[in-house]
């Protein structure tokens, strides 16, 4: 029967796919009686058809409707409500749901006192609306004694004791409010209805059933959880519902291990990878290659392609399909490479090296005529290649084949060192010192600290072994770690400004550089101060208090060290910054404060609501002191929380400006200004607009950076100097100005 449901779904999944209705609809009526199993698929199946086309959704409810009658012959009559909603839902207009959805709550409150006055009264009202007359139902008759329901805002799991159709009342059993008196349409709106399956009301009604069910038959079990947690959930949150009460700690890992060899042979979990992997519930049962077929033919780069593929032998057994599904995929990819007018160098290594990778482990022949030596053999060729390969395991076999076949090796070794290639710089400096190039490594070294703007990753790798695991003798550096310390916070310094200034490339990076100074415990900032005097520390206090790199969090820490050994330079000191006060004025166009705004209400009406939820359901879920997933929710939601008081206290102060209020003559907000660089004679052109506006591919700056600041009300002609935020003082010449087009807020 299973095979048989199984086969019907993919064969309506796929008419739906072509657009193919008219054949969904035979196929449908005959699949109909086999609903009784599991109506979701059927389910997930007419809304998917009215995703492929709006046009679809009379049918789509009509087919829904067709699956009523055969639940109620069931006796499966919650789902039969739940599908009569579904059909209302996806049309309100079809008019048989006046029938069949009378049927289908008829037979489900069959009995109970008060329905009969209940449908009258929708009858009445709602007779010639279908979908509202449904609504009603579904508003009024969600619950009947013995129900189980979960309130997401923190009384968590609740069994319904009473029903009063009278008083359109319910009486709920919490844990700590039994007998709790709920409106039934306050009911409806603000409780999760849990059908009977659900494993929380399945653990509160027959615990002992469950914990046979995991010894038994450890798949249907797991599918359970699934399909009561929307589908998709990772292995922590799991484990956190079935244990301790369900599989205890003790042999937990073991339970797991066993089930997870069992799903991989049905199909109908798909379970990702590491030690808390991601699962998902598949309605529609898949192997392992027809899931990895899908993800490879939607890869878009070479680079996508072979770790998916990596990904795929990792995850399957040896098999007689394996090899064949390898071979297939592979010539894929190279009809595509050979499909391309000129393919890129990385490319071809990348092919090479995975063809390689896949002949090692089974016997596939296909030949690959792209030459890759003589990418490897030529230095300059290689040089403009490696960054792309962009797999660290596959920069370094080309690190290998070039020390091999290249007699200038040493030089594109050295050379490298300033590619972003992060996972090899450490091979590359011990390669070349084992080969006496010591020199080639001081030479990159040096570069690399005289231009940390250019090379922010390299600094940051460089600080760590000169700071922290080494010392700058070992990279032929001539200084103090307190100075390699004074540079590498200059570079925070050039990063925030960078990211002031709207590029999104240095948010990353910022992150790199917060974890660089946190890492083990502040480690580099401890070796630094632990041999720094007084005077030495009060320097980098200072360069410490100026940086807008760091989060409140992380100066507390940093300067914690630097206090805890020198507890005389604790009065602070009265620094300048670039930035603004913040109880000042925060100037935005109106574009920027919509955009502001709608990360506010996603904040409040989106994520908030979201990280309530889940607060509430890890609530239910017991064994509050080793509870991950509520710790994670309760961080979550107090940053969440921050987050919504610092940008609600920005919108407060903010003030959106008109393009009637900007000067065209001085440059300020609002003005395109045009500036020379006196010392470099290079001309550039930037968008002066408000923080919110900032977007560095567009030229468009903050006026609150520092460029901005520095020529404030200046006019054509005139030149100002003054200092960047990574302590390099520039003179600029305003050569062009004019105003900005934004949109005014009465547009």
């Amino acid at each position: 029967m299973v095979a048989m449901i199984d086969s019907r779904i993919r064969e309506l999944e796929e008419l739906i796919t072509n657009g193919q209705f008219s054949e969904v609809e035979t196929v449908w009526l005959e699949a109909a009686p086999e609903c009784v199993a599991d109506p979701h698929p059927f389910i997930q199946l007419a809304q998917g058809m009215v995703k492929e086309a709006k046009d679809q959704a009379p049918l789509s409810s009509q087919l829904m409707e067709v699956l009523i009658d055969p639940l109620l012959d069931a006796n499966k009559l919650e789902d039969a409500c739940v599908v009569a909603d579904i059909a209302a839902e996806l049309d309100p207009n079809n008019r048989g749901l006046l029938e069949s959805g009378k049927r289908a709550y008829s037979k489900r409150f069959d009995g109970v006192d008060g329905f009969d006055a209940v449908l009258m009264a929708a009858e009445e009202e709602f007779g010639n609306q279908p979908g509202a007359f449904v609504k009603r139902l579904h508003e009024l008759c969600s619950y009947r004694p013995g129900d189980y329901l979960f309130h997401d805002a923190g009384w968590g799991l609740g069994k319904v004791v009473e029903l009063d159709f009278d008083q359109k009342l319910i009486y709920v059993d919490f844990e700590e409010s039994p007998r709790h008196e709920v409106k039934l349409e306050a009911a409806t709106k603000f409780f999760r209805k849990l059908p009977a399956d659900h494993i929380l009301a399945r653990k509160a009604n027959d615990l002992a059933d469950v914990k046979k069910q995991a010894l038994d038959d450890a798949p249907a079990l797991l599918k359970c959880v699934m399909k009561s947690l929307e589908g998709k959930v990772n292995l922590r949150r799991v484990k956190t519902i079935l244990s301790p009460d369900v599989i205890n700690k003790t042999n937990w890992a073991k339970w797991w291990a066993d089930a997870k060899k069992e799903l991989a042979n049905l199909g109908t979990i798909r379970v990702g990878t590491g030690n808390n992997p991601n699962l998902e519930l598949l309605h529609i049962p898949t192997t392992l290659e027809g899931e990895y077929a899908d993800r490879l033919a939607s890869c878009h780069t070479s680079e996508d392609f072979a770790l998916t593929l990596l990904r795929y032998v990792k995850e399957s057994k040896e098999t007689d399909s394996r090899g064949k599904f390898l071979g297939k995929q592979l010539q894929l990819l190279f009809d595509r490479l050979n499909r391309k007018e000129r393919v890129p160098d990385g490319e071809k290594i990348l092919a090479k090296f995975l063809l390689d990778d896949m002949q090692a482990i089974e016997d596939i022949d296909i030949p690959f005529a792209l030459d890759v030596k003589a990418i490897c053999e030529d230095s300059e060729r290689v040089l403009a290649t490696l960054q792309d390969i962009a797999i660290p395991d596959y920069q370094n076999r080309a690190l290998d084949m070039i020390k091999d076949i290249n007699p200038e090796w040493q030089e594109v070794y050295e050379a490298s060192l300033l590619k972003v290639i992060p996972d090899c710089w450490d091979r590359i400096t011990e390669d070349l010192r084992e080969s006496g190039a010591d020199a080639r490594v001081h030479r990159a070294a040096k570069k690399i600290f005289e231009t940390f703007d250019k090379n922010p990753e390299q600094m940051m790798w460089l600080s760590r072994h000169i700071i922290a695991d080494g010392d700058p003798e070992d990279f032929g550096l001539n200084i103090s770690r307190q100075m390699a310390m004074t540079e590498l916070l200059r570079l925070g310094v050039h990063i925030f400004h960078n990211l002031e200034r709207g590029n999104r490339r240095s948010r990353a990076r910022l992150l790199k550089f917060r974890a660089l100074l946190s890492e083990r415990n502040n480690r580099l900032m401890d070796k630094v101060v632990d041999e720094s005097s007084a005077d030495q520390c009060k320097h980098i206090l200072h360069d410490l208090r100026l940086n807008g790199a760091f989060s409140d969090a992380h100066h507390d820490n940093l300067e914690g060290l630097i206090l805890g050994k020198y507890p005389e330079l604790a009065q602070k000191e009265v620094v300048e910054t670039l930035e603004d006060e913040d109880t000042g004025e925060l100037l935005t166009t109106i574009t920027g404060f919509r955009r502001k705004r709608a990360e506010l209400d996603d904040l409040l009406n989106v994520q908030m609501p979201t990280i309530q939820k889940a607060i509430g359901e890890a609530l239910a879920l017991g064994d509050i002191s080793e509870n991950a997933e509520l710790d994670a929710a309760r961080a979550k939601e107090e940053v969440l929380r921050s987050q919504v008081g610092s940008i609600s206290g920005e919108i407060d102060r903010a003030r959106v400006v008109k393009r009637s209020e900007v000067d065209p003559a001085t440059a300020g907000f609002g003005s395109v200004v045009t500036l020379n660089n006196t010392e470099t004679g290079a001309d550039i052109t930037y968008t002066i607009l408000g923080r919110w506006d900032a977007d560095s591919d567009k030229g468009i700056i903050s006026d609150i950076s520092a460029i901005a600041r520095g020529i404030l009300n200046a006019r054509v002609g005139e030149s100002r100097t003054f200092k960047t935020p990574d302590g390099q003082m520039v003179t600029y010449k305003v050569v062009n100005l004019e105003a900005a087009e934004f949109e005014d807020e009465e547009e």
